[in-house]
């Protein structure tokens, strides 16, 4: 069996960045403690085949465990994106899915700012020293402006919500919904830890929704 001549440090990188102990790691590898410690350290190499298991285990491209340091991921979040009460720490599962979202963001923005599209007025129109009520206005303002009976529907929390959503995207605003990561069901996004969050981008300006929340 080919030996895979990986980085020990980047092995080590992997298990840490996906907070899993390297005795369930071993066990989901089919492999003995003390054999995965020696790939850690450095004293001895995986096969290519179990590198490529390894990687799936700990959800990083199989590439990675070539590179010299790890790659650099910047995600920031603000602290309403969760339950009150529940540890601000990010799991592996919510950072890959910030990740895929900036991706599609990116691609996206270049596609608009290529076709010509403007610039958002409304995105950035006010700092943190307005008057929240102000602010609150302008939203609704700017979200019935091609509907006038948007807020009559709002005793009725399914239809309000989906009227929201297409009013949001008549203005603009990219409205996604999921409760899993990409779309892999085995990875769900706990409510608990993300309820949503809002990308601020005057070309491609993003509300995220996890579909496993109440209305």
């Amino acid at each position: 069996m080919a030996t895979a001549f990986v980085n020990h440090d980047m092995l080590r990188w992997a298990v840490a960045r996906a907070s899993m102990d390297t005795t369930a790691v071993a066990e989901r590898l089919g492999v003995s403690e003390d054999k995965f410690e020696s790939w850690l350290s450095g004293e001895a190499l995986p096969t290519f085949k179990q590198a490529q298991r390894l990687a799936s285990v700990v959800q990083v491209p199989f590439g990675f465990f070539y590179l010299r340091e790890p790659p650099k991921e910047k995600v920031q979040v603000v602290e309403f994106r969760k339950i009150p009460g529940v540890s601000a720490r990010l799991s592996r599962d919510v950072l890959d899915l910030l990740s895929d979202i900036e991706f599609k963001r990116d691609w996206y923005r270049d596609y608009r700012v290529e076709g010509g599209f403007d610039a958002l007025e409304f995105v950035g129109r006010f700092d943190v020293s307005a008057s929240t009520l102000l602010v609150a206005s302008d939203i609704r303002s700017e979200l019935s402006r091609e509907s006038n009976s948007l807020f009559a529907t709002k005793k009725i929390p399914e239809r309000f919500l989906d009227e929201l959503i297409k009013a949001a995207e008549r203005i603009g605003i990219w409205v996604m919904r999921s409760g899993v990561v990409g779309n892999n069901t085995h990875r769900p996004i706990s409510v608990e830890e993300l309820r949503g969050f809002a990308i601020a981008d005057k070309i491609v300006p993003i509300v995220f929704l996890n579909g496993k929340d109440s209305k």
